[in-house]
């Protein structure tokens, strides 16, 4: 999968895709793992970032052309996302002192999805953004066990990321602004309305 995109043609030849990926959203990695990365994203059909025909029909009205780099800016733009979720991931050995317990302790929390792992090449990592690093009370924000616990299994990491992450229209911030969960939690929002955004996550999926 990954040999099939691994350049790209620039004009004066072509540009290697871990040059691409620093280049455009800073990140830094062996190609190693940029095709571990790629080996677990999900399949992204050319269907899923076409314009709907409506839309498509105005443009093509207007005498705009067709943007033939969206499927190829999709999926750079997931690689990135991806990448960087691995990159920088915490270790167990490093949550296991942020949360101050046990390894054996933090399986079980893996296995209970109170805790939010990637599998990487046989050994669990943990996305850095469900963790409090600094701050009188470091660990994982609060709340988030009960949400991460409300997901589906098995649910992409990308998808994942982007409930925590995106402002959600149920969840307004002192300025009356939608605000994501993670923001929501952090600014000591009710544990209860984040976890309703994520049943009607549910709702609208099934």
């Amino acid at each position: 999968m990954a040999a099939d995109i691994e350049t790209r043609d620039t004009g004066g030849g072509t540009q290697p895709l871990e040059q691409l990926l620093s280049e455009k959203f800073g990140i830094k990695m062996a190609r190693l793992d940029i095709e571990r990365a790629l080996d677990a994203l999900p399949t992204i059909h050319k269907a899923s970032v076409a314009l709907p025909a409506a839309e498509a029909a105005m443009y093509d009205a207007a005498d705009f052309g067709e943007d033939q780099d969206a499927y190829r800016r999709k999926m750079l733009d997931n690689v990135a996302a991806y990448t960087r979720l691995l990159s920088t991931a915490r270790t167990s050995a490093e949550v296991s002192a942020l949360l101050e317990v046990d390894p054996s302790r933090i399986r079980q929390r893996v296995a209970d999805r109170t805790l939010w792992a990637l599998k990487d090449q046989g050994k669990w990592l943990f996305p850095a953004l469900q963790f409090e690093p600094d701050g009188p009370r470091p660990g994982l924000v609060r709340g988030l066990d009960k949400i991460l616990s409300a997901l589906p299994a098995g649910l992409h990491p990308l998808a994942v990321e982007g409930l925590l992450t995106t402002p959600q229209d149920q969840l307004r911030d002192d300025e009356g602004k939608p605000a994501s969960i993670l923001h929501w939690l952090r600014s000591g929002g009710d544990i209860a309305t984040a976890s309703g955004v994520v049943e009607q996550q549910r709702w609208a999926s099934a």
